[in-house]
């Protein structure tokens, strides 16, 4: 890849690299060996529409699980969020949710929040916030957007026989002088069912729910929907439980975070129904979410925990994924940043809270007893992330969609530079064959093995059903970067053909890393290498405070420098892509990008994202995408586009924010106010 290039940096990380003409070290694009979703999870979008329409929308099911009654808007499809949060039943749910977007600028531990975002005062120039007002607006709403079978969190209640979630994502439809504009915002809302209720442990089995759930097949279309609402008619025997929200609190722009290329913060609480009570959701604490500011003051509590997860019983339950640490360790809240992944402090909980040698010697110690040691962790670095990615924040930022794992599939008539074309993160599609392998051990009445490995990286016992996609140690996957070199790692190397690059640096997490090509020159590859330190106030690093330094700078060994500037965009490490479709490889399609007078179209009065995509887009081509060939993390995929060079059913990998529905600046001035770059 020497002669014939022309190639320049331009002032911007996503779009780094410009080639007029290549040869590239092709890879195909494999498709799957099995059927991902069969027995788990339901995510086609003209599906989940007509099953809304037959009572399952948010209002409908919690009118039947929990009495709560709902003013059903025209056609009883959608209840508007005016009518769904004045329901006392919901009170708590919505009270905490504003509390917490009022109060989110002053909670965050970065700075540049504080200086980008008014204190107080409707900020008309700089708007990044989720506005308060959003949540009780009659024009906004849910829509279905998945419904997931989780019959393999049974091991937290084994007489529940698991979890069934509905998720759904925030929408808004509104009237504008160009007509009726509707767009989804990056809130998700999982309406969460015990997929068993105590009236029925005697009389219906675990068994029988799960040979049930079996019936459902990969690849179900809208066709099906009387199959699908026969499979639901077993949830008849289930239990409301609880909601589970995520919400982007605020996204700053480029011009706000430029090491990073913008940075955005993620708030998740859990309510449970408590039915008691009067049928009220009541505030709950989050599942190994642990509470880092009260355990940094308390060394006690903090010896206590160690004390207790170092137990021989409780560190193997750590390894396999299936501990459970007590509630007096654990939060109320979780906040999870985002560009990222594991790299950023933010989103480990447990940084900071022990002794590395304190860690070693303990994990020493039991290997030492144990000689066949354990499946995950091998080493302090791992014991870390494992402990990172049991939490919520950890998770959540795992081979994650900037926040999400589940987001669904857009439905019908959205533009594909503001749709998403894979339901769920990359994390989501790798875990589907364990947790399939678990409702199949029910159904066929044997114990379920609930272990599973990291968040971001799936055990070796899925490898052979994730063999035909990128999911489990193909392009994109995480790695350790000592794979080759040391047997402990051996099952988390790259397939052939493929290096392990460490793209984010940290003291924490020195050798976990991105399958990227051998050759470093296929599209979707990232351009530079960067290190993510901490802010330091008299020496010592700052929890939750980072910055993004570039160290390998040209990956490509072109000579041209990069130039950080202030209104730069994207994320860090970048990605290579063709300026144009004229000589597509194999592991790309052709796809939109925006052009530099986006930005200035979307920051005007009463601005349409709609037009200003199509009036300030051009076709490049880009990485292509689907669910067994996802993008690296922090991108997504977008819809499939038409164009002559497009590869039909092949999304294109562009950062998340580029998507229009995943930032919650920059909406239409009637629904939300404008957003002016300086």
């Amino acid at each position: 890849m020497t002669a014939g290039i022309a190639a320049r940096y331009v002032a911007f990380r996503y779009f780094s690299v410009l080639i007029a003409t290549v040869a590239f070290l092709l890879f195909p694009v494999l498709g799957p060996a099995t059927a991902l979703e069969a027995g788990t999870a339901i995510t086609n979008p003209a599906l989940l529409e007509k099953i809304e329409r037959q009572g399952f929308g948010i209002g409908a099911l919690l009118a039947r699980y929990g009495g709560i009654s709902q003013s059903a808007t025209a056609g009883g499809l959608r209840i508007a969020n005016s009518d769904l949060f004045a329901n006392r039943s919901l009170r708590v749910v919505i009270d905490k949710l504003s509390e917490d977007l009022g109060k989110a600028r002053d909670n965050s531990l970065e700075p540049r929040v504080q200086q980008t975002i008014p204190a107080s005062g409707d900020d008309e120039k700089y708007r990044s916030q989720f506005r308060v007002s959003l949540l009780r607006d009659k024009n906004s709403g849910w829509e279905l957007s998945g419904i997931v079978n989780r019959m393999d969190r049974a091991y937290l209640n084994p007489e529940s026989c698991g979890e069934i979630r509905f998720i759904y994502r925030f929408v808004y439809r509104i009237d504008t002088s160009r007509g009726e504009l509707d767009s989804r915002l990056p809130l998700t809302l999982n309406l969460v069912l015990t997929a068993r209720a105590p009236a029925y442990r005697q009389s219906v089995s675990c068994q029988a729910l799960a040979q049930n759930w079996m019936r459902i097949q990969d690849g179900m279309g809208s066709g099906d929907a009387d199959k699908a609402l026969d499979v639901l008619k077993d949830l008849r025997f289930a239990e409301l439980h609880k909601i589970e929200t995520n919400i982007q609190v605020f996204r700053l722009r480029a011009g706000h975070a430029p090491d990073f290329g913008t940075y955005a913060e993620y708030l998740m609480r859990v309510f449970e129904w408590d039915k008691k009570r009067k049928n009220l959701f009541t505030l709950q604490i989050l599942e190994n979410q642990v509470d880092r500011q009260l355990l940094m003051s308390d060394q006690p509590l903090r010896r206590r925990l160690l004390n207790w997860l170092m137990r021989p019983a409780n560190l193997e339950r750590l390894d396999q994924g299936t501990i459970r640490i007590p509630d007096g360790f654990l939060a109320t809240k979780a906040i999870s940043v985002a560009p990222g992944g594991h790299s950023r402090s933010g989103n480990n909980p447990f940084e900071g809270l022990f002794d590395d040698e304190d860690l070693k010697g303990r994990l020493d110690a039991y290997l030492a007893k144990q000689p066949s040691g354990l499946s995950n962790i091998h080493d302090v670095e791992t014991l870390k992330l494992r402990l990172q990615d049991i939490s919520c924040s950890g998770c959540h930022q795992s081979r994650s969609i900037a926040g999400f794992h589940f987001i669904g599939i857009d439905r019908a008539g959205e533009a594909p530079t503001n749709s998403v074309s894979v339901a769920g993160s990359a994390h989501f599609f790798s875990d589907l064959p364990r947790r399939r392998s678990i409702v199949q051990a029910m159904a066929e009445g044997r114990t379920p093995a609930y272990a599973r490995g990291f968040a971001s990286r799936p055990l070796p016992a899925q490898a052979d059903a994730l063999a035909r996609t990128q999911l489990y140690d193909g392009w994109g996957a995480t790695c350790h970067a000592n794979a080759a070199n040391d047997n402990r790692f051996a099952h988390l190397a790259c397939r052939r053909g493929l290096n392990c690059a460490v793209l984010n640096i940290t003291d924490d997490f020195p050798n976990i890393g991105t399958c990227v090509s051998g050759s470093g020159h296929e599209l979707g590859d990232p351009v530079h290498i960067g290190r993510v330190t901490r802010e330091s106030v008299n020496g010592r690093p700052q929890y939750g405070q980072d910055k993004y330094d570039i160290k390998v700078k040209n990956r490509l060994s072109w000579p041209q420098e990069f130039n950080a500037s202030p209104q730069s965009s994207g994320f860090p490490n970048g990605t290579l892509r063709l300026k144009n479709c004229d000589r597509i490889p194999p592991e790309a399609t052709c796809g939109k990008i925006v052009d530099g007078k986006f930005t200035e179209c979307i920051n005007q009065q009463g601005a349409n994202h709609e037009t200003c995509m199509q009036e300030n887009t051009v076709f490049a081509a880009l990485r292509a995408c689907d669910r067994e060939n996802p993008c690296r993390e922090d991108y997504i995929c977008t819809g499939t586009y038409e164009h002559p060079k497009a590869r039909p059913g092949k999304g294109t990998c562009v950062p998340t924010y580029f998507m229009f529905q995943f930032r919650a600046d920059g909406h239409p001035g009637s629904f939300m106010p404008p957003v002016v770059d300086n």
